[in-house]
């Protein structure tokens, strides 16, 4: 368990690039439903609390290790390019309800989001391709996970081209 400027609470997601871990730290609100989150960020040096992420729901975070990050959660997907201090909300990100609790980074502006289907920005989030028209349960920017839970296929994602590599049935 975490314990954070609101008490007790949980470690929601973690990711680590270039000597730092980034960590979201969760607490119950009040009212007993949802959660506040908060960007942690661990170096050589030690721990430090960046402050609150505006998000109701996260699923994933992601970083480069220089100050740029991601978090996405059911519907929603949010920014920093300051090392956690602000964040924004992606205008013209996948609509609500297509982004899922997965994403995978590939570089400052480059991101892959699983969700209703798999999809690519190059440019920070103005414009989204879709490169999987279906179901993604889970990715890293490179692996994909889609299908349903009868029949997952695993694919490589790579230069924005998607390959079937086996199938699980």
């Amino acid at each position: 368990a975490a314990v954070g400027p609101g008490g007790p609470g949980w470690d929601q997601a973690a990711t680590q690039a270039g000597g730092e871990v980034w960590a979201v730290a969760a607490t119950l609100l009040p009212s007993g439903s949802g959660a506040s989150y908060r960007l942690v960020v661990g170096t050589a040096a030690g721990w430090v609390d960046r402050g609150p992420i505006p998000a109701s729901s996260i699923g994933q975070v992601a970083t480069d290790g220089q100050g740029t990050g991601w978090v996405v959660g059911v519907g929603q997907l949010f920014r920093t390019r300051d090392g956690g201090a602000n964040w924004e909300g992606v205008v013209g990100a996948p609509a609500p309800g297509n982004v899922a609790e997965t994403l995978g980074m590939l570089g400052a502006d480059e991101l892959i989001v699983g969700g209703g289907a798999l999809q690519r920005t190059g440019d920070g989030g103005a414009t989204w391709s879709t490169l999987l028209a279906q179901p993604v349960m889970a990715t890293d920017g490179t692996w994909v996970v889609s299908g349903s839970p009868e029949r997952l296929v695993v694919s490589r994602q790579s230069a924005g081209i998607v390959q079937n590599t086996g199938e699980i049935e």
